[in-house]
């Protein structure tokens, strides 16, 4: 399946979080662990993709990726085309839920190697 450029800039946009009030950033608050504050589990029955395959994916992919020049923009179109290859959309909540509870070593590797706090702030 091919994808066309437009489409995979919005892909990568709804990824990154970027929105129509771009110009209005806060400053972040940490959320999760980072705060201290444990998150209620998400209900991983709705993912477009199921846990183990996408951590699977993370593992072999992305964690490799993470650790080389321009990473960032590598992971993103990474896992834009892994969901794009499944027919489905990317939810980075759902990505950052998965990933924190099925597989949050892999996750942690693979932000720290991005300094990143979360998929959905890439």
């Amino acid at each position: 399946m091919r994808v066309s450029a437009a489409g995979l800039l919005l892909v990568m946009f709804a990824l990154t979080g970027c929105t129509e009030a771009m110009e209005e950033k806060a400053a972040p608050v940490p959320s999760g662990d980072a705060a201290g504050v444990e998150e209620p589990a998400a209900d991983l029955s709705t993912a477009a993709v199921p846990s183990a395959e996408l951590c699977a994916f993370l593992e072999s992919e992305v964690l490799p990726v993470s650790r080389q020049p321009g990473a960032t923009a590598q992971v993103v179109i990474a896992i834009s085309a892994f969901y794009t290859e499944r027919d489905a959309v990317v939810d980075a909540e759902m990505l950052e839920a998965q990933s924190r509870q099925e597989c949050p070593e892999v996750r942690s590797e693979i932000l720290r190697a991005l300094d990143a706090d979360s998929f959905t702030n890439l």
